[in-house]
Order: C-alpha cells, then structure tokens, then sequence
C-alpha cells in the first residue's frame, strides 16, 4: 500500500484503533482519495486475528476534488478505477475473506451520505475537503452517527482551514481537541473514547 499514490501518514493511529475494537467494529473513512489510507488499514487488519465482521466505510464521491484536478486529468483514469485496483488485493485477502471483515464503498458527498447512513459507527475519520465550511459540514454531519465511546479522529491538523473548523466545532460543543501522531486528531468528550495514543504539541 505504501506505492499507492497518496497522502496517508496515520498509519499508526489505524493500528492503534485496531488494538481497541472488538470483533463487529464500524469505521467510517470520510474522503478516500486512490484508497491509500484504505488500503493501511485492511492490510493491517489481516494481523488482528481475533477480530473478525469489521466494516469499512470508504465514503468519497470518487469523482476527485478542485485540489487532486491536475493529478487526475494528467492520468487520464478515472479515480474510482484507481480505488478499486488498489483496495481489491486487501479487502479480498484471505485473512478478511475467512473472518468476515468487509470493505463498502458508499459514493456520494459526504455529508449527503450521512443524511441518509443507518449505522452506529465505532470510528469516524474525517479526510475530505480540506476548507472550512465542508470540513465544519463534515464534522456536524457525521459526530450524531458515532456510538458513545467511539473515536473521532481526522487527519491534516497542520492546515489552517481544516484545525480552525475542527477548533469551532469543539468550542461550540464544549469538546476538547488534541493532535495525536504526525497531522492527525482527536476529538475528546465525555461521551467519546478516551485518547486514543499520546497527544503531540499542537
């Protein structure tokens, strides 16, 4: 997975979470890209024996975004070819396929998807449009679908737009944010899980 084009540096916190669910667990990846982020978590996966009927929701429009436009017509091949060539080899690897662990591929805008989404979800990783209002979208749209003592987590802390909604958002609820691994974060609250790994300086 570390050849697949992207921009995933949280795999430590993918391995963290697979060390504290249980057999059944939820997650939601919010924006997907080429399934770079996908794909670290699956592949790790295959070494949790004991957990087995793990979903993984990639939730992405799968059509790419302003940011990735150059990158994409410069190809020439549809983004969601490029997610699906990459995730196969892992969400089809034995190890998941034996212990009942799936990968769904929900299409749409992220916060059109959460509207309609019936499931409680035990993680929620926000990576998708990195400005202000669809991160704030994003953030409102998805914290009613997370099971109490669930983990909020998202990634690029380190851009202004995205650390200034997820800083709004917090105020306006009375969380607490904390950066956790190289540019990720964590929503903390008393209905959420506790932290997750050792807060980094913000």
């Amino acid at each position: 997975h570390k050849n697949i084009p992207g921009y995933c540096n949280y795999h430590d916190v993918y391995c963290n979470l697979l060390k504290n669910f249980k057999p059944g667990a939820k997650i939601a990846e919010i924006g997907a890209f080429k399934g770079q982020g996908t794909c670290s978590f699956l592949n790790q996966l295959r070494a949790f024996e004991d957990l087995n009927n793990i979903t993984f929701y990639a939730i992405d429009t799968f059509e790419g975004s302003e940011e990735h436009e150059s990158e994409l017509e410069e190809d020439g091949t549809p983004l969601i070819e490029h997610f699906i060539k990459n995730t196969v080899p892992y969400a089809a690897s034995l190890e998941n396929i034996n212990r009942s662990n799936k990968l769904e591929r929900v299409h749409g805008y992220s916060h059109e998807v959460a509207e309609n989404f019936k499931e409680e979800l035990d993680a929620v990783f926000i990576d998708a449009a990195h400005d202000y209002d669809n991160v704030m979208r994003d953030l409102r749209s998805w914290h009613p679908h997370l099971k109490e003592g669930g983990y909020f987590l998202g990634h690029d802390y380190d851009d202004d737009e995205v650390k200034r909604a997820v800083e709004n958002f917090c105020e306006e609820n009375n969380y607490e944010v904390i950066r956790i691994s190289i540019s990720s974060w964590q929503i903390l609250a008393d209905k959420y899980a506790p932290r997750l790994m050792k807060a980094q300086p913000l």
